[in-house]
C-alpha cells in the first residue's frame, strides 16, 4: 500500500474523476477527506466506499472558491486528522457556451472555482506540509489548457492558469528561506 498512513483531501470528490481518485487513494492505504459543494448524498456514498476499504473517511462541505470555507475545512481536517499529506485539487466547473455568449458572472464563477479554489486550497493546506517537510499537491487541469476551444473559453483559460500556478507553486517549494 503506497499511501499507508497518509491523509488525502480530494476536492470535488463526490462524483466523477474526484470520486475515482479518492477511491484509488483509499485502495492504496490513504485516509480520505471527501470534499463536496452540492452532492452531499453522493459524498457520503464515497465515504462509505472508502470505509469498506478499512480506511477512515471525513466528509466536508466547502465551496473552495470561498476563502472562509476553505479555512473552516482546514480547521476541521486539522482537528480530525491532524492535517493533510496529499491535496488533490480536482473540483471544477464548466458550462458549454460559445465564447461570445459567456457573461461576466459565468466567467467569474468558472475562474473562481477552477483557479481561485486551487490557489486557496494550496495555500491553506501547504503550511502543515512545509512544517512536516513532506506533502504533495496534485492539481487537475485539462488538455483544453493547451488546445483551447470555441465553446469553453472560460474553462480553457482557468485550466491554463492552473498549469501556470502549478509551475509557480512547484518552483516556490524549492526555494529556501522564509516564505
Amino acid at each position: 500500500m503506497l499511501l499507508a498512513g497518509k491523509v488525502a483531501l480530494v476536492t470535488g470528490a463526490s462524483r466523477g474523476i474526484g470520486r475515482g481518485i479518492a477511491l484509488e487513494m483509499a485502495r492504496e492505504g490513504a485516509d480520505i477527506v471527501v470534499n463536496y459543494t452540492r452532492s452531499e448524498q453522493e459524498a457520503h456514498k464515497v465515504a462509505g466506499s472508502v470505509e469498506t476499504l478499512s480506511r477512515r473517511a471525513l466528509v466536508v462541505k466547502a465551496d473552495i472558491s470561498r476563502a472562509e470555507e476553505v479555512e473552516a475545512m482546514r480547521k476541521h481536517v486539522l482537528k480530525e486528522f491532524g492535517g493533510v499529506d496529499i491535496l488533490v485539487n480536482n473540483a471544477g466547473v464548466h458550462r458549454h457556451l460559445k465564447s461570445w455568449k459567456i457573461d461576466e458572472p459565468e466567467w467569474k464563477r468558472v475562474l473562481s472555482v477552477n483557479l481561485d479554489g486551487v490557489f486557496l486550497c494550496s495555500k491553506a493546506f501547504s503550511h502543515e506540509m512545509r512544517v512536516k517537510k513532506w506533502g504533495r499537491i496534485i492539481n487537475i487541469s485539462s488538455i483544453v489548457a493547451f488546445t483551447g476551444t470555441d465553446h469553453e473559453a472560460h474553462y480553457g483559460t482557468s485550466k491554463a492558469a492552473v498549469v501556470g500556478l502549478t509551475k509557480s507553486l512547484a518552483g516556490s517549494s524549492q526555494a529556501t528561506g522564509s516564505q
